[in-house]
Order: structure tokens, then C-alpha cells, then sequence
């Protein structure tokens, strides 16, 4: 875990690689994470092991979080 981030805090651990999201969005205020971007409702740190091998891309016109609450993300490229 990263110095200056509470343990308590849930932890989404992403292993090197590149992820290409393949669900498309539907442009909408969708958030039961059926279609495009993840919904994050409560706090949570998104850990790659560095920024350069931990890549996260979202399809066009879409985005890979929508955040509801707060997200951190430590060594990953999104």
C-alpha cells in the first residue's frame, strides 16, 4: 500500500497490461455499470504497479470512471 493512503480504504489492485474497455456508453447518466464507464460510489484507490506498464483506455467518446464518490489512482495511466 502507498505511504499517505488509510488502509481503510478499498483497494482495486490492476496488474501490468494495457485494458481496452469494450463496452460501449450509452451518452447517458447510466450508473449500474451495464454499459460504458465503471460507476465508483464509494472510495476506492485504483494501484497499477507504474504508470508506464498499467494502462487503462475507455472506447471514443466515453470515460473509464465515472466517480460518485473518491478515486485515486497510484502508478496507472487511465
Amino acid at each position: 500500500m502507498p505511504v499517505g493512503i488509510p488502509s481503510a480504504i478499498d483497494t482495486i489492485v490492476v496488474p501490468p497490461g494495457v485494458y481496452t474497455m469494450s463496452s460501449q456508453g450509452t451518452y447517458g447518466d447510466e450508473a449500474a455499470n451495464q454499459t460504458g464507464d465503471f460507476d465508483i460510489a464509494g472510495s476506492v484507490v485504483v494501484h497499477g504497479i507504474d504508470a508506464r506498464s498499467t494502462v487503462i483506455v475507455a472506447p471514443p467518446r466515453d470515460r473509464v470512471f465515472d466517480v460518485h464518490n473518491a478515486a485515486t489512482p497510484y502508478d496507472v495511466t487511465i
